[in-house]
């Protein structure tokens, strides 16, 4: 199940994946179109991360296939992903952590072939874009763990991706913290021209962001569509919250 959507698409087309027999993902369609945010929820062991790696060519699929703009991307090549646009991040920041901000940013540019001069002017437009100047010559492992999260989006964002694949990206933040990254993240489509998938548990973040949610439970798509729809879906409610936890989904606005 996937909605039509128009040019500059990023899809999965009836996916499936097995390991050690065990069905993680079952024809599974997905479509994300640039300068949208599509919010991938389910409840732990839905297949999200699963997907996600099959996304951004870390997981070959057992079946099925992941195209941009309706050509096929070679499965299991991070690279040939990254060469048709698609950069991921991951639940845990990798940083070089003695490394300054300015450097562990400077330093994904120039792994994108970028020459020295243009690479520094982008690390300090990147900068700039998400509030980091502040930390340039901060150790990594010196600053605030919501602004480690921000380094580690600039890094993603240094090769000017189409679609980038947000891993929970809130994962671990205060209140301050999420309220700071929901402002950020609404403004990369617009401000980067890339479309988001924002893989997420928590909800306030997700409903703050996507007009649009796609929903895994048990490795099979229960739900797409637009969010203030599918949050009142009675399968989304059950699979995701729990039966004693109906109102809560709803409850978000």
């Amino acid at each position: 199940m996937v909605e039509e959507l128009s040019a500059g698409i990023l899809e999965a087309r009836a996916v499936s994946m097995s390991f050690s027999g065990l069905r993680v993902l079952s024809d599974v369609s997905l479509g994300l179109a640039e300068g949208d945010i599509l919010g991938l929820i389910g409840p732990n062991g839905a297949g999200k991360t699963t997907l996600v790696n099959v996304l951004s060519g870390f997981t070959k699929p057992g079946n099925g296939e992941v195209r941009v703009d309706g050509r096929p991307v070679e499965a299991g090549d991070p690279a040939a992903f990254v060469r048709a646009g698609v950069v991921r991040t991951f639940q845990n920041v990798r940083l070089f952590s003695r490394l300054s901000v300015r450097e562990n940013i400077l330093a994904a540019v120039l792994a994108r072939g970028v020459a020295r001069r243009a690479a520094a002017e982008r690390t300090e437009q990147l900068m700039e874009a998400l509030d980091l100047t502040r930390f340039a010559e901060a150790e990594a492992r010196s600053i605030p763990y919501g602004d480690e999260r921000r380094v580690g989006i600039a890094r993603a964002l240094a090769g000017k991706p189409r679609f980038l694949l947000l891993d929970e990206p809130a994962a671990g933040l205060n209140g301050a913290e999420n309220e700071a990254l929901i402002a950020l993240i609404a403004r990369l489509p617009r401000d980067f021209g890339c479309g988001i998938l924002l893989i997420e548990h928590n909800m306030q973040v997700v409903m703050a962001l996507c007009s649009r949610l796609h929903v895994l439970d048990g490795g099979r798509t229960i739900a797409v569509g637009a969010a203030d729809e599918v949050r009142f879906d009675p399968n989304v409610i059950r699979a995701y919250l729990g039966r004693a936890g109906e109102g809560r989904l709803a409850a978000l606005g």
